[in-house]
């Protein structure tokens, strides 16, 4: 009898270390690939993981190819890369086992008399040009449903809730952010929504070498 109780204790002992380590030590994230626009599909990119020692775990990811990645708890995200040509961005919840990466196209417009043309992408995009109003000292992004942006169309909203800009407007418009610096080029960008938070995720060419958005 007394055996039986000590093995009890033993096993509620190594039950709790368990369940104690396991919440310490991270969660495992699905990892999934949003591809925007002419991108390749199944290259090799790197994933760099700053440990809490200084030290750089590197993972080897492949293009749409379905991945877990157990992150722990004090990880931080220091690099993604890839090709030179191609532009990410990862999202990704504190609360949330899926990690989401957006792959596109780099900085590629082209500027006409009346309109901006960017490269076109098959998904349910938006497409912006990042600018500058030199009347008012403040950036601001030209918007539209297609990858054809009409240089009049600006509306000179100042709405702070783009997302009910984007859920509600048609036609091409004007957004200005809030606290965003000044640009000395401009460019262009692609607006998706996130099919697991379900918020707009910006995919910027400016930033976009490698951006992160916890």
């Amino acid at each position: 009898m007394f055996q039986r109780i000590k093995n009890l204790i033993i096993s509620i002992i190594s039950l709790a270390f368990i369940i104690s380590f396991s919440s310490c030590s991270g969660k495992t994230l699905k990892i999934e690939w949003v591809l925007i626009g002419d991108v390749p599909a199944t290259e090799n990119m790197e994933l760099g993981l700053l440990k809490p020692n200084g030290k750089v775990r590197l993972e080897n990811l492949i293009i749409n190819e379905t991945k877990t990645l157990r992150i722990d708890s004090k990880d931080k995200l220091f690099c993604l890369d890839g090709d030179s040509s191609v532009c990410s961005k990862i999202q990704r919840k504190n609360d949330s086992d899926v990690m989401e990466i957006y792959l596109y196209p780099c900085r590629n417009y082209i500027e006409n008399e009346d309109t901006y043309v960017i490269e076109p992408a098959d998904e349910d995009v938006y497409y912006y040009i990042e600018l500058f109003d030199d009347d008012i000292g403040k950036k601001y992004m030209l918007i539209s449903k297609d990858n054809v942006i009409d240089k009049k169309g600006v509306l000179n909203k100042f709405d702070e809730n783009i997302d009910d800009l984007l859920d509600s407007i048609d036609s091409d418009f004007a957004y200005y952010p809030v606290g965003s610096p000044s640009v000395a080029l401009n460019y262009n960008g692609y607006i998706v929504k996130s099919k697991n938070y379900g918020n707009y995720v910006f995919l910027s060419t400016q930033w976009g070498e490698m951006s992160y958005m916890p």
